[in-house]
């Protein structure tokens, strides 16, 4: 797969997961935790981690951007 894609199965996977949890950051009023729970994250810790380096910032800051946004 990476020689194909240059990613891994797991990049494709975080990949999927973080568009998952940008989209309920946007369209509902879902907890954090509760958007991290449903995308697999079993650890807070850990999903606040993935999503700070996916996206450069906190998932409270993301949807708090996103809603000056709209």
């Amino acid at each position: 797969m990476r020689l194909h894609l240059g990613k891994t199965p797991g990049d494709l996977v975080t990949a999927a997961r973080m568009e998952y949890v940008a989209k309920e950051l946007r369209l509902t009023s879902k907890s954090i935790l509760e958007i991290g729970f449903d995308c697999g994250y079993a650890k807070p810790s850990r999903f606040f981690e993935v999503f700070r380096r996916y996206y450069g910032t906190s998932p409270l800051r993301y949807r708090k951007q996103q809603q000056l946004v709209v």
